[in-house]
Parts: structure tokens; sequence; C-alpha cells
């Protein structure tokens, strides 16, 4: 759907770790641990982003993507990287980490290295040795895919679980029914703010790429009909999400 309706020749459309951490953070306290109310808050969250997008269109509102310099948003992704890395540090050493701003987990994981579970660490390790090699040597080759498949092969054949390695589990199978989100009306007062900030991260960082894509290979790159793109791309997309 994006590629149908987008103004660039190089289609870019992503789901950035910014969004996902501004969606999981959001939503945590308004879920209240219910996995499936989570999953359709976050359906409903992406729809309001489609309608706010489609609406953007409406209104020419493309230059508004002009009012966010590549400076901010720089800065705005070194924060996440960072607050990434002290949430996910914990899980790479094989403990359970905490959940609070970046110092708070920082601390959190200095304190309990004792705790450091050494398969875990080895397993983790050699993937991401494996996959910074990848894109050294191997570039333009599929090397995460390879390793993702490596890891689901080792830990069928080397029981990593019982050596205190978290496995995803089970995970469904099939598609999930067609269907609104199932959310109520009041949600939509506290989803709001939400789905504008993720429209605006959405908005802000396609335009920056395409417009990187752009200047190196040519082209046009409409900001305001990327907004139409994004509506489209989005909304048959989480008409199912509300499956548990």
């Amino acid at each position: 759907m994006f590629w149908l309706f987008c103004s660039s020749r190089h289609t870019v459309i992503t789901i950035t770790s910014a969004i996902s951490l501004l969606i999981g953070a959001s939503l945590g306290e308004i879920a209240g641990g219910d996995t499936s109310r989570f999953g359709a808050l976050a359906a409903g969250t992406a729809l309001l982003v489609a309608l706010i997008a489609f609406v953007a269109w409406l209104a020419k509102a493309g230059a508004i993507v002009n009012f966010i310099s590549e400076s901010v948003m720089t800065g705005f992704k070194c924060g996440v990287a960072l607050f990434l890395a002290s949430t996910q540090l914990p899980k790479l050493f094989g403990f359970h980490g905490a959940h609070g701003s970046f110092w708070k987990n920082a601390g959190y994981f200095l304190q309990h290295l004792g705790e450091t579970n050494r398969t875990s660490l080895l397993v983790g390790g050699t993937a991401l040795a494996l996959l910074i090699l990848g894109k050294i040597f191997l570039k333009n080759k599929p090397v995460a895919l390879f390793v993702v498949v490596g890891g689901i092969v080792a830990s069928s054949l080397l029981s990593l679980d019982t050596h205190g390695v978290k496995l995803l589990g089970e995970v469904p199978k099939g598609l999930p029914p067609i269907g609104l989100p199932a959310i109520h009306w009041g949600d939509l007062n506290e989803l709001l703010p939400l789905a504008l900030a993720c429209f605006l991260l959405g908005a802000v960082e396609t335009a920056a790429i395409g417009r990187m894509f752009t200047a190196k290979h040519g082209g046009r790159l409409d900001a305001n009909q990327e907004f139409l793109a994004l509506a489209l791309q989005i909304s048959p997309l989480d008409w199912a999400a509300d499956s548990p």
C-alpha cells in the first residue's frame, strides 16, 4: 500500500525502535499487565496514527516535517539507543532488569552483575559477534536471518532452557481474525497524544530517509503524499491486530 501511494522512487517505511519504545512505555500502565488488551491498545493507536496521517494529507500539512531538524532527531535516537541498551543488557547477561529511567536501569544492571548466567551471556555474545562480523565482512547478506535460524537450532539441540536461557516459547499460528481492536471510547483520550507523537516520529523519519535517497539517486519527495501512503499502509494491517 505504501509503495502504491508514496511519492519517492525508493520506498521507505519501517517500525523503528523509537516508535516501539514509545508504544511500549506508554501503554504498559494503561494495559495493566493484560497482554491481549495491550495488543488491542497498540492496534487502536496505530489506527489513530493512520487517521491523523490522512487528516494531515487532506490539510496538506507536509511542511511540518521541516520543523524538526536532523540534529534533534539524532539526539533523540541516541537517547533511545542508550535507554534500550539499559533494558536489554540484563537480558543479555541472563537476569531480569529494572523498569525505570536510564540511570536507574544502568545502576541496577551494575549492581546485579553477580547474577550473570554464563550460558545466556555466551549465546547472546556469540550472536552479537556474528551480527557485527557479518555487517563488516558479509555486506548485503541476510546474516541476521542465519543467526536467528542458528539460535533456534542451538536451543533445540542443546536444550538451552535447561541451562537457564529464556526462550520465546510457542508462537501463535495462523492469521488473526479481521475486526476492529477491542478498545473503549474512553481509551481514545489516552491514546490520542501517543498516536500524535508516533505520527510525528514516523513522518519525520520517513521524510528524512526519503530525502537522503532522493539526494543520492534523484527523483522527488512529496512529504504530503507520504502522509497518504502512511495512512493507507497502516490501516489494513491493524484491523486484525486485536487477536490474542
